[in-house]
């Protein structure tokens, strides 16, 4: 939101996804909620949240099968 308001040539709707993003933040007050997302560019903007440790980039297709998705899980919530 700090970057939209501090550009004055900021479009909301052409960053539609934006507020999205920055409403996800929220969620994320609460230390013991894991955010996934597949946008490299949303952890590019959060370098200096504290709740940039309970975001995780997962590819866009990274499973091949069931226990892919399971070790994976386990490996962020531990």
């Amino acid at each position: 939101m700090l970057v939209a308001v501090q550009n004055l040539n900021y479009h909301a709707e052409k960053h539609a996804n934006d507020l999205l993003d920055s409403e996800q933040l929220v969620y994320l007050a609460d230390p013991r909620l894991r955010f996934l997302t597949a946008d490299r560019g949303y952890l590019k903007r959060i370098k200096q949240s504290a709740q940039r440790a309970n975001i995780h980039l997962l590819a866009s297709k990274p499973f091949n099968a069931p226990a892919d998705v399971e070790d994976r899980l386990r490996k962020i919530l531990i």
